[in-house]
């Protein structure tokens, strides 16, 4: 990983102003969690990108902000993206992950079927991909709804026993006398 790192380093001193490089690099420090200088790669690819190719570097700052659970922050660069490349299949695809993480289950549908919809065959290998990590996703998604639903099972049945055992004490009770001692 240092030879890499040590080779990114040296293609950037004898060009400085390649945002191509400093996307790579991004994904290095990635790599290596500094994401510091992941961000800071990140930014300068911005700065250089010409404005048709800024979709990389923001799809790029989307995918680290999603993968360090800032995933409802990653939501703005990733539709910024998508508004300088409507086309771009795997932008979808990474709105539809982002979406479906934050439990925005309609919208992550709706953008996984725009990916599918917008896939070229230069895509198809990832659309293989996109399709399988979906898949797993959903799986996901079904055993948290499970897991969700069992616990409102148990809660209900012990609201159920709360009450059952709350109605056996008032019956229990004796009501005060309705007597009164008179002198």
């Amino acid at each position: 990983m240092a030879r890499l790192g040590k080779a990114i380093h040296n293609a950037l001193k004898k060009n400085s102003t390649c945002w191509v490089l400093y996307n790579v690099a991004s994904y290095y420090w990635s790599g290596v969690e500094d994401y510091y200088q992941a961000i800071e790669c990140i930014r300068r690819a911005l700065h250089y990108s010409p404005h048709h190719a800024m979709d990389i570097a923001l799809l790029n700052l989307a995918n680290l902000l999603h993968e360090t659970y800032y995933s409802e922050e990653a939501l703005t660069p990733l539709m910024v993206s998508v508004s300088i490349s409507p086309e771009e299949s795997i932008l979808y695809y990474a709105l539809g992950r982002v979406y479906a993480v934050l439990g925005m289950l309609n919208e992550s549908v709706s953008a996984f079927r725009r990916s599918y919809e917008t896939v070229t065959e230069r895509d198809s290998l990832a659309l293989a991909v996109a399709l399988y990590t979906s898949a797993a996703c959903e799986w996901k998604m079904e055993l948290f709804v499970r897991e969700q639903l069992e616990r409102l099972r148990e809660s209900r049945k012990r609201l159920e026993d709360f009450h059952g055992n709350l109605m056996m004490v008032r019956r229990k009770q004796v009501p005060p006398s309705s007597s009164s001692s008179s002198s």
